[in-house]
């Protein structure tokens, strides 16, 4: 219960990049996101920059950001990865 471990951000991102090959969804951004109720950790894979602008202003609590078109392991190694555009 609680924050995401190492793992199960990777396990997320891997599916992410999963979606994308098996079944040609458009995916960019893995955003992982916080439940106010129990506390979870959960992800929320964003088509392009536009939804992820709009997702980051809907007043969940975000933890990181991953960027799926970036490295998966520089990415996952940061403290807390925010792969946001500028």
């Amino acid at each position: 219960m609680g924050a995401a471990t190492y793992q199960e951000i990777k396990e997320w991102y891997i599916r992410g990049l999963e979606r994308i090959e098996l079944n040609n969804e458009v995916i960019r951004f893995m955003v992982v996101e916080c439940d106010d109720f129990s506390g979870e950790d959960y992800p929320v894979y964003i088509k392009d920059e536009k939804e992820l602008e709009e997702r980051m202003r809907n007043g969940i609590k975000k933890h990181e950001v991953y960027d799926l078109n970036l490295d998966m392991d520089e990415q996952l190694n940061q403290r807390r990865c925010w792969s946001v555009p500028k």
